[in-house]
């Protein structure tokens, strides 16, 4: 189906109008009419719809042609324009076209060929320029496109024709490499020379395997700046071939990729001097080493200096690309020592603790360095073009300083370079303070060391006399005891005779005598089993018995005590199971202790004893009184041997103070365990709690001795001195 055209008739007469219709119909054109009578209509149709074509009568109403086809291209309409008019004045005919007209057709001549033939035309015209404009607006878009995404991507353009040898750059390409765009005139040759000589054979292997083999044409080389730097760059090409496969253009692009590189160098410099300082913890080797790595992967030269204890600078390592004029470096350092008030360099650094950096050192910056000629010259055959000096820091305290100098290689710092450095100086002053630390360490486990061998020397001195002591006691308690039992015994038999009555003042005497006695022989036998306990040869003989028989009889053996000061004192031993296996004497002793105490530190109210089964293998004697109490600060001290916890008691209350502690290492032999609740004037409660049955096989062990053999046996460290010294059995009162 032919496509229809849309065809606006400007033409006030209807009649020739319709004479338009039916030549188009007889030509056989498929049509679509729209019709106006003069020239604004025809401007407000054409502005609302769009046509195909116009065709439009020289005479109008409201104007003529000319002025129409005026209007209709000053209002930025663009169509096919055929002016159909009764005059064939040339002149008419000139001036429509130059006013844009698409043709110009007498109505004398109008027939349906020639009508065919001049729409036609105009449209087919109109069509091709629309659609050439519309492609030379695509080609501008596409352009722009194209030049954003260069300047966007920052790479360089190049072209290398292979018979002229030139190669046309960009802008960009000349920028990389320091040079002013115009004027310029790269070839290949002098690009080579541009490039890193050890990177020029492999550019050149990959530039002939492209044209020669078709090899892909992707290399990374280093381009060298006008300042003296080289930069880091990938080139990607492409040859154009002729029709028998011959190179005769090369095209392609450049990009920098400088950052990128000098990234992942710093990241590997930094991973292989992270490791470099956790090799060694010798910190002076350290930084030397760091030094060497430092040089030329950041710097041409470096120097280390650290701070004294007495707050005085040295130069601690020193290397230089140029091992010749690593002598320099040294030699600065000796002439002019830093003074700590210069404002620049390690001076300031180690001053401030701040960095300092200066990426273009001038002729006037050295000079304003040198404190004379000498230091002048020194300084200028070092060679200075950029420096960056940073701290090396732990915390707000600063241990030194590492001066990074560029030279020879005439590189330029920048920003970036002094946060790698910044960053390599970190690492850096933790290793030295972790060197420093672990040093420290050393002197102080060399110290404590010896202390060590001190304390266990001392250890093994009180052991030896806890020892002595011990044997010397259990000697003396049966020296004493011997007499002691005479005295007892002759004091019985004075009592008891009676063929020559005693008065009753030599009664009274003798009674003290005997009661004395008691007492004294009652403290040898505490000694005797005290000085047992510490030696380790307690032993219980088990055996049955009935506890409800041992504790009832036992309390009421001190009845009379109680009785004596208007105590009541009460006994419950109601056991489903009455029977142990345990050791009757110490048994009784431990009640008898705990009973003798309350009693006599009660004065008003009552005493209470309870044997009761916890479950059926274990059981608990418990004694209460209403006595005076403990304060709860004595609490933990009232077990301790020789302790007592009020000195006022002692003046008051008789006893050795020996009871409890007693009693506490008895229990324990029997696998039991006693505590203590007590509030002063609210009267205690002493709890014990014992198995059913004693195992034989442990019913010798002494906790206490075990500890004393294993305190002599180790090597202390200095927070167990305090409690090695306590546990010296020096002589206290007990409560």
């Amino acid at each position: 189906m032919e496509e229809i055209i849309r065809i606006l008739v400007v033409e006030d007469d209807e009649v020739d109008r319709m004479a338009v219709g039916r030549a188009l119909k007889k030509a056989g054109i498929p049509v679509e009419m729209s019709a106006a009578i003069d020239c604004t209509s025809a401007i407000a149709t054409l502005k609302q719809q769009n046509f195909d074509c116009v065709l439009l009568d020289y005479r109008l109403p409201d104007g003529d042609g000319l002025t129409l086809v005026q209007e209709i291209r000053n209002a930025g309409i663009k169509i096919p324009l055929v002016v159909l008019t009764g005059q064939g004045d040339e002149q008419i005919a000139v001036d429509l076209m130059k006013s844009g007209a698409s043709d110009y057709l007498p109505k004398s001549k109008v027939s349906p060929q020639t009508l065919s033939r001049s729409l036609s035309n105009a449209v087919r015209i109109y069509r091709a320029e629309r659609e050439a404009a519309l492609a030379t607006q695509r080609l501008r878009e596409s352009e722009e496109r194209y030049r954003l995404v260069l300047e966007g991507s920052n790479d360089g353009i190049w072209d290398w024709d292979l018979d002229t040898k030139e190669i046309y750059c960009n802008d960009r390409i000349y920028e990389m490499i320091g040079l002013p765009a115009t004027g310029a005139n790269l070839t290949y040759p002098l690009f080579l020379k541009r490039l890193h000589p050890s990177d020029r054979p492999r550019i050149r292997r990959a530039v002939v395997a492209h044209l020669q083999e078709s090899a892909k044409l992707e290399v990374e080389f280093r381009l060298l700046h006008t300042s003296g730097e080289y930069r880091y760059c990938i080139a990607r090409g492409k040859a154009q071939r002729g029709t028998q496969g011959q190179p005769f253009r090369v095209s392609g692009v450049i990009s920098d990729i400088t950052q990128r590189k000098r990234a992942e160098e710093s990241l590997r410099f930094l991973a292989e001097a992270s490791t470099l300082l956790s090799a060694s913890l010798d910190y002076q080797t350290t930084l030397e080493n760091l030094a060497k790595l430092a040089v030329p992967r950041l710097a041409d030269w470096c120097a280390i200096d650290v701070v004294e204890l007495d707050l005085s600078y040295r130069r601690l390592a020193a290397a230089h690309i140029n091992p010749e004029q690593e002598e320099l470096i040294w030699e600065l350092q000796r002439r002019y020592p830093a003074q700590g008030n210069e404002n620049y360099g390690y001076s300031k650094v180690l001053r401030t603790g701040n960095s300092d950096a200066s990426f273009e050192v001038s002729e006037d910056l050295l000079t304003s360095m040198a404190i004379d000629h000498l230091h002048l010259s020194l300084l200028r055959k070092l060679k200075i073009k950029s420096y960056i000096c940073v701290p090396l820091r732990v915390g707000s305290e600063t241990l030194g300083s590492i001066l990074f100098v560029s030279s020879e290689s005439g590189r330029r710092y920048t920003k970036t370079d002094l946060e790698l450095a910044e960053d390599l100086a970190r690492r850096a002053a933790l290793a030295t303070e972790n060197a420093r630390l672990y040093r420290e360490a050393q002197e102080a486990e060399a110290r404590l060391e010896v202390q060590n061998k001190m304390l266990a020397q001392r250890n093994l001195q009180l052991l030896e006399a806890a020892r002595l002591k011990s044997q010397f006691l259990a000697t003396m308690s049966h020296e004493l005891r011997t007499p002691m039992n005479s005295i007892l015994g002759f004091s019985q038999m004075l009592l008891r005779q009676r063929h020559n009555p005693l008065k009753p003042q030599q009664i009274d005497m003798i009674e003290r005598i005997l009661n004395n006695g008691k007492h004294l022989l009652a403290l040898i036998n505490d000694i005797l089993d005290l000085s047992k306990i510490d030696a380790g040869r307690m032993e219980l003989k088990l055996e049955d018995l009935n506890l409800a028989k041992l504790v009832i009889a036992t309390t009421n053996e001190l009845r009379s005590l109680a009785d004596e000061k208007n105590l009541a004192l009460h006994v419950q031993a109601d056991l489903h199971n009455p029977n142990a296996i345990n050791d009757g004497v110490r048994l009784r002793q431990i009640l008898v202790n705990l009973l003798s105490n309350a009693i006599k530190f009660t004065e008003i109210g009552s005493v209470h004893v309870e044997m009761r089964e916890t479950s059926p293998e274990q059981l608990e004697l418990t004694v209460k009184d209403t006595g005076i109490g403990i304060a709860p600060d004595n609490l933990e001290h009232i077990f301790e041997e020789f302790r007592q916890v009020d000195q006022t008691l002692a003046k008051k209350y008789s006893g050795t103070g020996l009871g409890l502690a007693i009693t506490k290492s008895l229990v324990q032999l029997m696998q039991g365990s006693i505590t203590v609740e007590s509030q002063l004037n609210q009267g205690s409660t002493f709890r014990i709690q014992l198995p059913r049955q004693v195992e034989a096989s442990v019913s010798n062990l002494n906790p206490k001795l075990n500890h004393r053999t294993q305190l002599g046996a180790s090597t202390l460290d200095s927070s167990s001195l305090p409690q090695a010294l306590k546990d010296s059995k020096t002589p206290k009162l007990l409560y």
